[in-house]
């Protein structure tokens, strides 16, 4: 059995199980796609029609069409690897990232149905979200699960600037029966992309990583032009939801918790120390799992880090 969570205002899960007979999905020559059942995600937009059934941890019915305009992809080519870069073509990674689009325009609407009981008493709720002129991202992972550890952090909701879109993963990665740090991550600005990846060059400052708090400080590559990025995400009081993630190709299982409204404060600054964006973004989705105290020792510089492979 295959699963699919939907995540509601970022408090409450909905879990509905489908048999792997009822998916299927491109092969690597065909435009991406995945059809689950009469549920289907492309490039272009998703067609939803979820239905809880019997065994499902759903009340929640879901159904309408959204499309995607004007995609802004992470470039990929021969030269150009995606946000990984060559760090995917490692052999033995537990899972692939790929980023579809750091921002694109939605258009269309999803209903929402539920049933409760209130006493002997059956009620039914049904609400209208329409989307258009809304803002969307799109990501994917592949793979067998998820690493033993990781920080992951977007968000394109800034309040100055629209379209604007931030994307930071940092993990645990095995190589060769040995682990380390590992990361990429990316600013899409005015149709510019700028890199701050392990592959790319780009070295952390600064982690730290408390119940209320995420703070990063990175460089990009030292080829010009320069960067350099602070972030501090606000997560005090923020929901989380427990998703399900898969677990060596044997199952799935809920032990990812995932924020969708924390706070990112980002500064981007070039290589004099001029600050060229100060801005929030609203709605972060944010995920801290598993002992990241490891990432923050092996910031380069530090005692404790990798002397080969650091952050």
């Amino acid at each position: 059995m295959h699963s699919y969570s939907l995540r509601v205002n970022g408090e409450r899960q909905h879990y509905y199980r489908f048999d792997t007979s009822e998916f299927s999905y491109a092969n690597g020559k065909e435009e991406y796609y995945i059809q689950v059942a009469n549920n289907l995600f492309t490039h272009s937009g998703v067609s939803l029609n979820l239905r809880p059934r019997d065994n499902d941890d759903a009340s929640l019915t879901l159904t309408g069409n959204l499309t995607f305009t004007n995609h802004s992809p992470w470039p990929v080519s021969l030269t150009r690897l995606g946000a990984m870069g060559p760090v995917g073509w490692i052999p033995g990674l537990e899972c692939t990232h790929g980023l579809l689009s750091f921002d694109h325009v939605l258009h269309g609407s999803l209903t929402l149905s539920s049933t409760s009981s209130v006493g002997e008493q059956i009620l039914n709720e049904s609400s209208v979200v329409t989307f258009d002129n809304g803002r969307g991202y799109t990501e994917k992972d592949f793979g067998r699960s998820f690493p033993s550890l990781w920080i992951w952090l977007q968000t394109n909701s800034f309040r100055n600037y629209p379209g604007t879109s931030l994307f930071v993963s940092i993990a645990r990665l095995p190589l060769f029966s040995q682990e380390f740090p590992g990361f990429t991550a990316a600013l899409w600005h005015n149709s510019q992309l700028i890199p701050f990846t392990t592959w790319s060059g780009a070295k952390f400052e600064d982690i730290r990583v408390s119940k209320d708090e995420v703070h990063l400080s990175m460089r990009s590559s030292k080829r010009r032009p320069a960067y350099r990025l602070e972030l501090t995400v606000d997560r005090q009081n923020v929901p989380e939801v427990l998703l399900y993630a898969p677990v060596n190709f044997t199952s799935m299982q809920p032990f990812v918790n995932e924020a969708l409204q924390a706070k990112v404060h980002m500064r981007l600054f070039n290589s004099n120390g001029d600050i060229l964006l100060d801005d929030i973004g609203d709605y972060a989705g944010l995920e801290v799992h598993g002992n990241v105290q490891f990432l923050v020792d092996n910031v380069c510089g530090k005692e404790t880090a990798n002397k080969f492979i650091c952050l």
